[in-house]
């Protein structure tokens, strides 16, 4: 919740607080989402459906079970 209301609140606190060319230039920088960690959620994500998906075949019982019966 904080990262769809709170940063975008704490960004324009922060841009009213420096010059425009300062907060420019740290717009500039790279954040916490640059390439890597874009890569290492893609990653992430892909093993753990890999495992999702292999957990029957791996520990015999399958997570999903309880959501087939309906």
């Amino acid at each position: 919740m904080f990262g769809l209301v709170g940063v975008p609140a704490v960004e324009r606190r922060q841009r009213n607080r420096f010059s425009p060319e300062c907060w420019a230039a740290l717009r500039a920088a790279p954040g916490q989402f640059d390439a890597r960690a874009r890569l290492g959620a893609a990653v992430g994500t892909a093993m753990w459906a890999g495992f999702l998906y292999l957990h029957p075949i791996l520990f015999g019982v399958d997570p999903l079970a309880s959501f087939y019966r309906a």
